[in-house]
């Protein structure tokens, strides 16, 4: 199957170039890129394995979200600012997760056991608020 062995080649000479690259983990360009090009290794892993199994139903899943990876890699190679609006957008995830934890949701029940909610919703707003400050939005096409 030609479309195996190419994701395969493929797959091996991203895993490769990762070895050699560095980066600074607090500069949200650079953690954002990082992290979108390791999310297409392990996908892509993904579908070499139920390919190489037969496995078929799980695939077109697995090749949206590349795809959905690959745009925000995209916009993130086009536009390095980018990666802040992702960092709003992680952050904003996050705090809705725990206030719903916090407002008694209760497949989050354990959330609230193991961490204080109070204290992680302050931290989260004011990242918020850092990055709003900043001209960074959840619509990165705003500003």
């Amino acid at each position: 199957m030609k479309e195996l062995e190419f994701l395969k080649k493929a797959h091996d000479i991203i895993l490769d170039f990762s070895t050699v690259v560095r980066f600074d983990k607090t500069n949200p360009y650079h953690f954002n890129l990082v992290a979108l090009q390791v999310s297409m290794i392990e996908l892509a892993s993904c579908v070499i394995i139920l390919l190489e199994n037969n496995g078929k139903a799980g695939i077109p899943s697995i090749v949206r979200t590349m795809l959905e990876t690959f745009v925000e890699l995209k916009n993130l190679t086009d536009s390095p600012k980018y990666g802040y609006y992702m960092e709003v957008a992680h952050n904003k995830q996050w705090l809705d997760l725990i206030t719903n934890a916090k407002n008694g949701n209760p497949f989050l029940k354990g959330i609230g056991a193991e961490i204080n909610l109070d204290k992680q919703i302050q931290e989260y707003e004011q990242k918020i608020k850092n990055l709003k400050s900043k001209g960074y939005y959840l619509n990165w096409r705003k500003s």
